[in-house]
């Protein structure tokens, strides 16, 4: 599964970091309390975007990786009724990650690639969604209301 937890989440419909401890893997984040400066990258739509847009997703790195910054930008899916929603009612996005400052994955540990993933908050079912690295990445559709996007440093690309 995950090798190691090592960036992290942007939780959609929530403006809340926090702990995080699922099977396998646990971060070192706590809790915001207070405001948070954004470190969004400087170039991709989310840069040019207000602070409370909700089609972006601020990435947040663990001190691991303090120099990493990033965010999600939640596109839109072409739909003949306005939003893109499944048959059971989820809405449906398509996903860009705009990524700068993520060291070389060996720097971490023995590890080659990084990888993008999102789940929901009860980390059940956890999707991947591909490699990842600076720039932009295009990270497909998912078919999630409320989901995360972790990015982790794997030891595979697969």
């Amino acid at each position: 599964m995950v090798a190691s937890f090592i960036a992290i989440i942007a939780a959609a419909e929530t403006n809340e970091t926090k702990v995080v401890e699922a099977e396998g893997f646990s971060s070192k984040l706590v809790a915001q309390q207070q405001p948070r400066q954004r470190r969004v990258a400087p170039s991709g739509p989310c840069a040019k975007r207000n602070a409370s847009d909700l089609y972006c997703l601020d990435l947040y790195a663990v001190p691991e990786v303090a120099g990493a910054n990033g965010s999600v930008d939640l596109g839109r899916v072409p739909s003949p009724f306005g939003i893109a929603v499944t048959p059971a009612g989820h809405h449906v996005h398509q996903l860009t990650a705009h990524i700068e400052g993520l060291p070389e994955p060996t720097s971490l540990g023995p590890y080659s690639a990084y990888i993008a993933w999102a789940t929901t908050p009860f980390f059940e079912p956890v999707i991947k969604l591909g490699e990842v690295d600076n720039g932009v990445n295009s990270l497909g559709r998912i078919e999630f209301n409320k989901f995360l996007v972790l990015i982790t440093a794997e030891t595979s690309a697969n």
